[in-house]
């Protein structure tokens, strides 16, 4: 039995008068019957172009902004900026990062001559797993917190197992031999020339890294690649 389901024609709608919606439909027909009815959208169409019935309104043309609330505009502004920071330092949680602008916040405030953003940047750039990005021995900060949490890397001797070390002047990593054919592979697939910041002194034939000072009498900002706001950084 074949079921009779109310399929709605194009031919009852061709002599009336009502307005259809997708046109596109009926050009796709390649009928003879449909041929002549084809033919007069097609003109009616041309003469609609020629007479200027379409009117195409351009957004840009105006003097008033597209964005009138600013509220947009910031919002994707944040969150560009917080996706470079996860890109430059990984995910890291909110109370750990709060944590580090008070820490930085206070100490701008001892007495020295060093603002709240560069004792931030230092708190950062002396990690274990961002030692180990910024000298290239890992590919990318999820590469280095493996190297940590698989016993790998090695301060002062003894094994580390949290990326969240800070390190100080005169500290000394070291990486185990097992691990020595992966990092060769990675410097020799490396494209780029290797530049280690000045305040690490690294052996890449020991696979050595020593701190010689503090990292906060460098300019720290000619290390990144994508400039991030800190001001709205700490706002946010």
């Amino acid at each position: 039995m074949k079921k009779n389901i109310f399929k709605p024609r194009l031919k009852f709608l061709a002599n009336s008068k009502i307005i259809l919606l997708n046109k596109q439909k009926i050009f796709s027909l390649r009928k003879k019957k449909w041929k002549r009815y084809v033919n007069y959208i097609q003109r009616l169409n041309e003469k609609k172009k020629k007479n200027c019935y379409y009117k195409f309104y351009d957004q840009r043309s105006y003097n008033i902004s597209r964005f009138l609330n600013r509220f947009d505009n910031s919002f994707k502004h944040n969150l560009l900026l917080k996706r470079r920071f996860k890109l430059l330092y990984g995910k890291l949680g909110v109370s750990y990062v709060k944590k580090l602008i008070k820490k930085s916040f206070l100490k701008s405030k001892s007495g020295f001559e060093v603002s709240q953003r560069n004792h931030f940047m230092c708190s950062l750039e002396s990690r274990v797993d961002i030692i180990l990005l910024k000298s290239y021995f890992a590919i990318n900060i999820r590469s280095a917190r493996q190297l940590i949490s698989h016993g790998n890397v090695k301060v002062n001797g003894k094994t580390v197992k949290s990326n969240s070390l800070i390190l100080k002047c005169g500290d000394k990593i070291t990486i185990d031999q097992s691990a020595y054919p992966l990092l060769e592979y990675r410097l020799a697939s490396n494209k780029m020339w290797v530049l280690p910041p000045k305040h690490l002194q690294v052996n890449y034939k020991i696979f050595q890294i020593l701190v010689l000072f503090n990292p906060i009498n460098t300019n720290l900002s000619n290390n990144f690649n994508n400039k991030l706001n800190f001001d709205n950084l700490f706002h946010l």
